[in-house]
């Protein structure tokens, strides 16, 4: 009788094909698995970085000088120009005609001066890498809308002005350093109320970040010689912090206290930070606005229209006019 079955051959080929086709199908598996976790892991930080990018495009938009701060630095400024314009100090021993008697000098009202607020647009660094980042904006998180009361369908307007603090913290301090960035936001326009851990809450926006660096433009007038009704050049400045304005080593210049461009470079980490990946944002500022002094219009008082009455060419007395008067308003 003949056996039926496979040979020792028959199996081991068998072995070998089945063996090939598994190692295929799990390397298969493996990379596709990978390249799933690779999409995922761009995704989650493409979406972080787009979540950070809008609130912070949100926030600078609508950054601004308050009125207050507008009107108080043009009072200062006229009190400068009021000191520099008196020739000589007053002197205090005059003469009077009537002897040597001293003039008390006369003490002028103070007029009463609004409130300083500090850091209006302020950006700083530490170890070439954002540290503290506040401006005061209208655009907080609340809508500009709610409704008047509950149950009510009508709705009023609730803008508002509020400080936004921005920080970078270090989250790991094992090399490669990671940061976190945190978050403040509030009515109270006082930057020294802004402490971590204080009543002022700081929320995380986005955290495994390697670095964030700022930049800032603005339109300064160009220096060129030309006629005196020539419209002066402009140059765009680039600043890599902002305080207000203010440059250093250049008093004479004068530029608006907010940027007119804000140029933000965030570089994330990777979960194994091994990989970076940069996202950059242009935002455009709305530039300051000029302060100008408002004058009451003057009211001019019409002259009073002298009555005359004449009848024919009779000219008539005084008592007569009265009369005539006293008649036409009845």
């Amino acid at each position: 009788m003949n056996a039926k079955g496979f040979t020792l051959i028959e199996i081991m080929i068998a072995i070998v094909i089945a063996s090939v086709l598994g190692g295929l199908l799990v390397g298969s598996f493996l990379q596709s698995n990978k390249t799933i976790s690779g999409i995922n892991k761009v995704v989650s930080i493409e979406s972080t970085a787009a979540t950070l990018i809008h609130q912070l495009s949100k926030d600078i938009s609508g950054a601004f000088v308050p009125m207050s701060v507008q009107l108080l630095k043009k009072q200062l400024e006229k009190e400068k120009q009021s000191n520099s314009a008196k020739a000589t100090p007053y002197k205090q021993n005059i003469k009077n005609k009537m002897g040597n008697a001293k003039k008390a000098p006369v003490k002028k009202q103070e007029k009463q001066k609004l409130p300083k607020i500090e850091k209006v647009f302020y950006s700083s660094l530490k170890n070439n890498n954002l540290d503290v980042l506040t401006f005061i904006t209208n655009n907080p998180l609340q809508p500009y809308w709610s409704p008047t009361a509950q149950g009510s369908v009508t709705k009023r307007p609730t803008i508002k002005m509020v400080r936004v603090v921005y920080r970078l913290v270090p989250e790991t301090q094992d090399p490669p350093i990671s940061y976190k960035l945190l978050r403040q936001e509030s009515e109270k326009i006082n930057f020294a109320k802004f402490k971590l851990g204080g009543d002022i809450r700081a929320f995380e926006i986005a955290n495994n970040i390697k670095q964030i660096k700022t930049e800032y433009y603005v339109l300064v007038p160009k220096k060129t010689k030309g006629e005196k009704n020539q419209k002066p050049k402009l140059d765009l400045k680039k600043m890599p912090t902002w305080n207000d304005g203010k440059l250093p080593g250049e008093q004479k210049t004068k530029i608006s206290m907010t940027p007119h461009f804000a140029k933000i470079t965030v570089i994330f980490w990777d979960d194994e930070k091994k990989i970076e990946f940069p996202f950059e944002a242009m935002i455009p500022l709305v530039p300051e606005l000029p302060v100008r002094d408002i004058k009451e219009p003057e009211i001019k008082k019409e002259p009073k229209k002298k009555v005359t009455v004449q009848t024919g060419q009779k000219k008539l007395t005084a008592r007569e006019k009265i009369d005539a008067l006293l008649n036409k308003k009845k």
